[in-house]
């Protein structure tokens, strides 16, 4: 066998018969080496795999991230909209209550006419001699005395000639010419929040002024493109405040309340500026754009949840004469 090949070629001195460079772990060893090349491939390969696998990953957060912001806005949305609504019904109905207020007390004045109409005597008003009464006393009806307030004038008939104005009596007319006039423009806005955080697509801007709680009018609404809207149609924006010359400017205070709204009605709060009577006594007749500060309302006045957006300056021009 084997065996006697080896030791006889042992005993002629011949190891031809010994395997040279032929070992079993150098042919193990041949086998498991191969090209770098190729692995580099199988790396690239394997790393493109991975970073692939991640991107996958990522743009799904992303997307779920995405998809559950746009439902949070539009619950959003939807709730701020039913609160509109709701605060739409209430001022209606305190509007329909004001207006049944009005119409009974007109009721009664002219069952007040009438009935001095229809007695007695009656003449310019008032009951002379009437029956049930004694002689020589009378009673008089007259309406209730109305509260002093400032008279606010919109510049609407400013332009009228005197044949189109309604006579006032040379008392009433000394009044006016002893008035004082308050002059406010709405000029611009500066630093407001910017319009894609507002969640519109059509987001616009308007100005309500408003004197001592009482609305003098309504700016034009404009376009809210940038951060600092400005309203270039000055007549149209221009309002102005007619008081009494017992009426104290430096007691009364100006305010300006600015809002972003859409299509579908009053959008988000963006502010409001208060000024002081002794601020425009202050402005004289200089006709000069100041800034003044957007803040918020009191939050029995409105939800600080629904203030957010209020930050930048109104620029005003103000003049009294």
């Amino acid at each position: 066998g084997l065996e006697l090949y080896v030791r006889e070629m042992i005993d002629a001195g011949d190891i031809s018969w010994f395997p040279v460079n032929k070992a079993i772990c150098l042919e193990q060893t041949k086998e498991d080496e191969q090209d770098p090349s190729h692995k580099l491939d199988e790396l690239n390969t394997t790393m493109h795999d991975l970073v692939r696998e991640q991107g996958e990953m990522l743009l799904r957060v992303l997307e779920e991230t995405r998809m559950s912001s746009m439902r949070e806005m539009a619950n959003i949305h939807k709730r701020l909209d039913s609160l509109y609504e709701h605060q739409r019904g209430h001022a209606k109905e305190h509007v329909s209550k004001l207006e049944q207020l009005n119409q009974s007390h007109a009721n009664t004045m002219r069952d007040l006419q009438s009935l001095s109409s229809t007695l007695p005597g009656a003449s310019g008003g008032s009951v002379t001699s009437g029956v049930g009464m004694p002689p020589g006393s009378s009673m008089k009806f007259s309406s209730p005395v109305k509260p002093s307030v400032p008279t606010i004038n919109l510049m609407s008939n400013v332009g009228e000639s005197p044949a189109e104005q309604p006579a006032t009596g040379s008392a009433r007319q000394s009044e006016l010419n002893a008035s004082q006039t308050i002059t406010v423009c709405v000029h611009s806005c500066q630093n407001l929040v910017m319009p894609h955080l507002l969640g519109s697509a059509d987001p616009f801007v308007v100005a309500n002024v408003f004197w001592n709680g009482i609305k003098v009018g309504e700016t034009e609404t404009i376009w809210y493109g940038t951060a600092h809207p400005a309203w270039k149609n000055v007549a149209r924006n221009t309002f102005k405040i007619t008081l009494s010359k017992n009426d104290d400017v430096k007691a009364g205070k100006l305010t300006v309340e600015v809002n972003h709204t859409h299509r579908r009605g009053a959008g988000s709060f963006l502010g409001v500026a208060e000024v002081a009577g002794h601020q425009i006594t202050g402005a004289g007749e200089h006709f000069s754009t100041t800034m003044f500060r957007l803040a918020r309302k009191p939050e029995q006045h409105l939800p600080r949840s629904k203030q957010l957006n209020v930050q930048g300056s109104v620029g005003l021009k103000l003049r009294l004469k």
